[in-house]
């Protein structure tokens, strides 16, 4: 390709922009007013084809165009040059910088029109010419890049030697900023070197006298506080401008982003926009295909599209699953009043599976309610819902208490040799459970599936719940609406049963075949050999209680005998007061535990009248009517105690015998001994 005729265009243009200089020539003078000139001008450089334009027109359109324009233009040739950068064009600058929004301030007296346009448009470097430089130092009138900073500016202590003004201060004489020159380095005064050298020759020339060296002093002065003026004026002007881009770039995103959201509803997303909270709409917009600052093309949508769908899709699995908390939360709270409908009230002693089989454990069975929370229905879960399937529910309270049954009974099979046809294992006495949670022992069955720990919303073993959203959506809505979790297995069987086949056989039973209610009813009482040899008092032992002292022993070395006819029946009857006391005390105390009929609350004596007077406007409050014992009350009754004479005397003693815990027997230790 042969080269460009680089002379040839060059005088084009030289050519091209010969007759401005003389026409704006002849306009300074009057004479185009008196006769228009026709001659034209090509303003496309190195273009033969470029179109021609009378001088009036050309004028006005310079008048127009952005400053940045016209230095652009002056370069273009050494014409074009020439005639911008006359005197005789200021006006046409000043027209030019009136363009400029935001407003600039006016040219200073000190830079002419050309010297401002180039120092506030054009991001060049004042020294190498290196480009982008975005800070301009409008102290000193200059674009300085980070290796002309540290050669064209000096330091306050360099200065101050340089040159010494009797009466001024350095730093009225020469404009100063605070920089670091360096990285890492603290902020120190400087000063522009090409501005001290011209003032220090100025100063030292050798035509001057004291008078004019003190005019030139003022003078710089002065100088000094308009250019200081001039670039806080500029300083404020560069914040309008951030501000008005800035104000701009929001304006752009807010625009791509409602075109995003149009396009997105378009593609079948309005009902995820509809329930969006604030921060999922803030996440959007700051989601990086989204929060571009520049129009959304159809092109560019074709782009993004993709991501911004798989973001809509996260949004859309977070609805589902906070419909799905929102229908559980629906059923938590209706749970509370529905867990006692159907006329179940529970009383103390009654294996009433009221107390066991709580709602939400059924809920977590229902087929109806999970289809509810697993599809996002939009119909609310209401009493009424509740009561429209009352029949399911009741179906589904008994198989529960079945399933709970067949769980138990499974791990009494599997921790005893051999069951008797035609007994359930969980009937049997050594048929008890421990709370791997509070290590609470020797709980029946029934009273485990109404144990506090197995119905915590955060169990602290819940193998049921670990992969099972729902279930873990409806243990947070019961925890939320203080409603009872669901139940979970948190027991093993009885590690010592053994020792509790051990008292059985000192009643005269079958440990492999007795019954709970065959020990209960077996009317034996036994002391502990080991404990009371030698002693002056001995411990009258149920059954249970037995069990109780064994698994307290350190040792299987413990030896109980059977008491005699006449001390059991003495025993037994001192011991339906005795209990009815304890029972009396243990429900006043801070442990005891009184449960509402009317809901699942469960709470401490002084509580409940309170409870049923605020919750279900009960005025009278009537005991075992409104309320229950729970089931989940740990308290267990002292033995009866048998002392032998002589020692009615002691305080102890004498507490246990008013208080009806204990007797007096002669005979008793004279056939011990």
């Amino acid at each position: 390709m042969p080269p460009r005729k680089k002379a040839k265009n060059a005088a084009a243009r030289a050519g091209m922009a010969a007759p401005v200089l003389a026409e704006f020539q002849q306009t300074q003078q009057g004479a185009i007013h008196n006769s228009p000139v026709h001659r034209n001008l090509r303003i496309i450089r190195g273009d033969s084809d470029a179109p021609r334009f009378p001088w009036d027109v050309l004028h006005e359109m310079f008048k127009v165009m952005h400053p940045r324009e016209l230095l652009i233009l002056a370069r273009t040739s050494e014409d074009y040059r020439e005639f911008l950068m006359s005197r005789a064009s200021v006006r046409i600058w000043e027209s030019a910088r009136q363009q400029v929004t935001p407003a600039l301030p006016d040219c200073p007296p000190f830079l002419s029109e050309p010297e401002y346009a180039n120092l506030v448009f054009f991001s060049h470097c004042h020294n190498c010419t290196r480009p982008n430089v975005k800070n301009v130092i409008w102290e000193f009138l200059v674009r300085y890049c980070q290796k002309c900073k540290e050669d064209m500016l000096q330091g306050h202590s360099e200065t101050h030697f340089a040159i010494e003004v009797k009466g001024t201060g350095i730093k009225d004489l020469f404009n100063v900023i605070h920089i670091s020159l360096s990285r890492g380095a603290f902020p120190q005064p400087v000063y522009h070197s090409p501005e001290v050298e011209e003032f220090k020759a100025e100063y030292h020339s050798g035509t001057r006298n004291d008078a004019d060296k003190s005019l030139l002093v003022k003078q710089k002065v002065e100088e000094v506080k308009l250019i200081n003026q001039f670039a806080d004026a500029m300083r404020e002007w560069e914040r309008i401008c951030k501000q008005q881009r800035l104000y701009e770039l929001q304006a752009t995103k807010e625009t791509r982003l409602q075109s995003v959201i149009q396009r997105l509803r378009l593609a079948g997303w309005g009902q995820e926009f509809d329930t969006m909270t604030d921060t999922e709409l803030d996440d959007l917009k700051h989601l990086k295909p989204v929060s571009q600052a520049r129009p959304l093309t159809d092109r560019g949508w074709k782009s993004i599209q993709e991501e911004v769908s798989t973001f809509m899709e996260k949004i859309r699995a977070v609805h589902l699953e906070r419909d799905r908390a929102q229908s559980c939360s629906s059923i938590g709270s209706c749970s509370s009043s529905m867990c006692s409908q159907n006329g179940t009230r529970v009383y103390w002693a009654a294996e009433d599976r009221a107390q066991t089989v709580k709602l939400p454990s059924l809920l977590a069975l229902a087929p109806v309610f999970r289809k509810l929370v697993e599809v996002a229905s939009e119909v609310k879960v209401t009493k009424e819902t509740f009561e429209h399937h009352w029949d399911d529910i009741a179906r589904l309270r008994e198989r529960w208490y079945q399933e709970r049954e067949i769980e138990l009974a499974g791990m009494v099979s599997k921790a005893i040799a051999s069951v008797p046809d035609g007994v359930s294992p969980l009937s049997l006495a050594v048929a008890t459970f421990d709370c791997k949670i509070c290590n609470r022992k020797g709980m029946r069955w029934h009273t485990i599936l109404a144990h506090g720990c197995a119905r915590s919303p955060t169990p602290c073993e819940s193998d049921n719940t670990a992969d099972d959203k729902y279930r873990g959506l409806l243990l947070k809505a019961c925890k939320d609406a203080a409603a009872p979790g669901i139940w979970t297995n948190v027991f093993v069987f009885n590690p010592l049963h053994g020792r509790a086949r051990a008292v059985m056989s000192a009643c005269m039973k079958d440990p492999d075949t007795a019954t709970y209610a065959e020990m209960e009813n077996c009317g034996v009482r036994l002391r502990c050999k080991t404990c009371t040899s030698g002693r002056l008092v001995c411990d009258a032992y149920d059954w249970k209680a037995a069990t109780q002292h064994v698994c307290l022993v350190p040792n299987d070395h413990f030896a109980f005998e059977r008491l005699d006819a006449s001390h059991t029946r003495k025993v037994l009857s001192h011991e339906s007061a005795w209990q009815l006391h304890c029972l009396r005390l243990h429900l006043r105390s801070p442990q005891g535990l009184i449960g509402c009929t009317h809901c699942p609350a469960s709470l401490k004596m002084a509580q409940i009248v309170t409870h049923c007077k605020n919750a279900h406007q009960i005025t009278s409050f009537r005991l075992m009517v409104d309320c229950y014992v729970h089931l989940d009350n740990h308290y267990s009754f002292a033995p009866i105690r048998i002392y032998a004479p002589g020692q009615e005397m002691d305080a102890v003693i004498s507490d246990d015998l008013l208080g009806g815990r204990a007797f007096v027997s002669h005979s008793f230790f004279a056939g011990s001994q």
